[in-house]
């Protein structure tokens, strides 16, 4: 018998969440990472001297040749304040001042040889132990190129908390390649559209693109492809991947906010937890369809207002009975009988064993101050953040398929669904159902009620924010993330959810491998 069989499944839950509210794993995962690497004489001291030091971002932006990646990597690095350190300029610089590195580094240079891998990160950790650089924090971009050589920074203590990599199709690049044009003159390509000349070049001079230099475009690609994901596997904790399709060209600075704003993801750590989580945003938002997805995936209790209210009127109490005059608007039943549910529920034995979500409650600062009587506190809040227009569209026009009990949405049905559906007479051109349609649409859905619950909820995010808070570097506190969520669509069915839905589910799945993000202040 082990020692984990003598501790109940509810005390084992407690220590889980101790951890998960104070970072516990991640502190000491972090430290031995750094104690390991750069080996200080005097560990505690060490220790000590770190945890008191403010975090600053050490990121690696990686990307394949031409992609415009640089662009993204100085727009995020100004939104951060710290350094953009790329590794063919810290080269050509280190050769300019004649540096012992640079000089070492000069003869292959100039020889269009590879530098060797101890000069490149020798010259990375210089600079990256300079002052201003370890006050304000760096983003690596150009290196690793090799696992070979992530293991080199490694063993070097070059350590990064991201590491980050655009992921844009080689046809894309060979596209743009294609239209690019060529400075015989000064050795420099342009893209007349994303990258032109300077304006006392004329265009009319430049010629097209040399084999010579599709040759060594060609030659990068095939290197970065090869050696990619050998790499990732260096940095698996602190992996993320962003697909365009399409390219960022034109897009860098989208692509920059994107990357700030999903900066405060820590890494991934094999550890316990209990998932106590609560999903908020306005009616709409995709709330309850979620909190589905995220209770099968996990094993959690999905709990909601509607549940519990059902619940209760499935064992034919007395209560249960009062209740049947809310199921079309569970909005509107009693405050206090909501809470006492609702507690009821997540007081429960499954509750207690597995953990739960908690879709769309609390609302209110008085919800709020009752479950926290109660003892009851989530340890992770996602916000979705939804437009109130996308919102309102979502239920107005949402409808249940009687047969299936499928929901869908009149802006964006299925075609089998949508033969059987004939626009409306009246002028909002919205789709409206004919008698022939297996589409209703629920009492609560109707627009007096949707804009109704939607101006009860106005001040939502704002309450939420001052109970919950975002987790910040400085107190280590706060529960609450946000989740771009937008779109119309309910999907097809449960086994195939719209494509914003999709795209929610990936995120949040992603953070509940990961400890509380840091909210990144703007």
């Amino acid at each position: 018998m082990e020692v984990k069989d003598l501790i109940s499944k509810k005390k084992i839950n407690g220590f889980a969440e101790y951890a998960d509210k104070h970072d516990i794993f991640n502190i000491f995962h972090d430290m031995v990472q750094k104690l390991l690497t750069k080996q200080p004489i005097d560990p505690i001291e060490y220790m000590i001297e770190h945890l008191q030091q403010p975090q600053v971002p050490s990121i690696i932006l990686h990307g394949i040749t031409m992609s415009n990646v640089k662009v993204v990597g100085k727009i995020l690095a100004g939104k951060l304040n710290c350094e953009h350190i790329i590794v063919s300029e810290l080269i050509e610089e280190a050769i300019r001042t004649k540096s012992s590195l640079g000089i070492q580094a000069e003869s292959y240079y100039n020889d269009r040889n590879f530098v060797p891998d101890n000069i490149v990160v020798s010259l990375i950790f210089k600079k990256i132990q300079e002052q201003k650089v370890a006050k304000r924090g760096w983003i690596l971009q150009g290196y690793p190129k090799t696992r070979e050589q992530a293991l080199l920074m490694k063993r070097k203590g070059i350590i990064a908390d991201s590491f980050i990599v655009l992921d844009i199709p080689d046809e894309v690049i060979n596209k743009y390649v294609a239209d690019m044009k060529y400075d015989c003159r000064a050795s420099t390509p342009y893209h007349l559209k994303y990258n032109p000349p300077p304006s006392i070049i004329n265009p009319n001079n430049l010629i097209d693109i040399p084999v010579e230099f599709l040759t060594r475009i060609n030659k990068k690609m095939e290197i970065y492809n090869r050696n990619l994901n050998s790499i990732i596997n260096c940095f698996k904790s602190v992996y993320r991947s962003y697909y365009y399709k399409d390219g960022i060209y034109g897009h860098e600075e989208e692509v920059a906010n994107i990357i700030y704003n999903n900066l405060g993801q820590r890494p991934i750590i094999d550890n316990p937890s209990c998932l106590k989580i609560a999903i908020a945003g306005l009616p709409g938002s995709g709330k309850t369809f979620l909190s589905e997805f995220i209770a099968k995936k996990y094993g959690v209790i999905h709990v909601s207002v509607e549940n519990v209210i059902l619940e209760e009127i499935s064992t034919n109490s007395e209560l249960g009975f009062i209740l049947k005059t809310y199921v079309n608007h569970y909005n509107k039943a009693p405050k206090d009988v909501v809470l006492d549910l609702i507690v009821r529920r997540l007081k429960k034995e499954d509750c207690e064993q597995n953990g739960w979500i908690l879709d769309g409650y609390p609302t209110t600062q008085e919800e709020i101050d009752g479950l926290n009587r109660y003892d009851i506190y989530p340890n992770r809040l996602i916000y979705l953040n939804v437009p109130k227009e996308t919102c309102i569209s979502r239920l107005v026009n949402r409808r249940i398929d009687i047969k299936t009990g499928y929901r869908h949405n009149l802006m964006n049905l299925p075609p089998e669904i949508e033969n059987i559906v004939q626009p409306s007479n009246n002028n909002n051109n919205n789709k409206e159902q004919n008698s022939i349609s297996t589409l209703r649409q629920q009492e609560c859905d109707k627009e007096k009620y949707v804009l109704e619950r939607i101006e009860e909820m106005k001040d939502l995010k704002e309450i939420l924010i001052k109970a919950y808070k975002y987790k910040n570097r400085v107190t280590n506190e706060g529960i609450m993330q946000d989740i771009e969520v937008d779109g119309i669509g309910e999907g097809l069915n449960p086994k195939c959810p719209s494509p914003s839905m999709n795209r929610a589910y990936d995120i949040i799945k992603g953070t509940l491998m990961r400890p509380v993000p840091f909210k990144i202040s703007s």
